[in-house]
């Protein structure tokens, strides 16, 4: 059943969704956290589009306080409850997208709370990052002041 529902996600409603906010000429909310534990940071690999490793996060529900979407995603996507929460910025990205990055820090350990969306979970040195890395990773983290 989970890889019927990966299929439909990847195949059938990221091409969708995208194809209408490329018409769109709203302005979507997302929330990108940077967790941090030991000098690594905590990535995420989809299961839609080109399987980039990324940050947790996503889009932010209507009325949603900022901080809280990135409470919200980061514990659908990974189970984790984040600490120590800081606003660090924003950019645009090229679908219309406001990304707000924060960082934070848990004392859980990850998991693919979500295994629909998300397939792997791991840390990385952020001077070792791996090659199939989201192009708006390197802003994220420069954001975040850990580049």
């Amino acid at each position: 059943m989970q890889s019927f529902k990966r299929f439909l996600l990847r195949w059938i409603i990221f091409p969708i969704k995208r194809r209408y906010w490329s018409l769109s000429s709203s302005v979507r909310s997302a929330v990108k956290v940077v967790i941090v534990r030991d000098g690594k940071i905590l990535l995420v690999r989809q299961s839609f589009g080109p399987n980039f490793w990324t940050l947790p996060g996503g889009g932010v529900d209507q009325d949603e306080l900022l901080e809280d979407a990135a409470r919200r995603e980061v514990q659908e996507e990974v189970g984790l409850t984040l600490e120590n929460i800081l606003l660090c910025g924003e950019f645009m990205h090229p679908a219309k997208n406001r990304n707000t990055i924060f960082t934070a820090t848990t004392s859980g350990e990850p998991s693919v709370a979500d295994s629909v969306e998300i397939v792997e979970v791991r840390w990385f040195d952020p001077r070792q990052l791996p090659t199939n890395i989201s192009p708006r990773l390197i802003d994220a983290l420069k954001i975040a002041q850990l580049l």
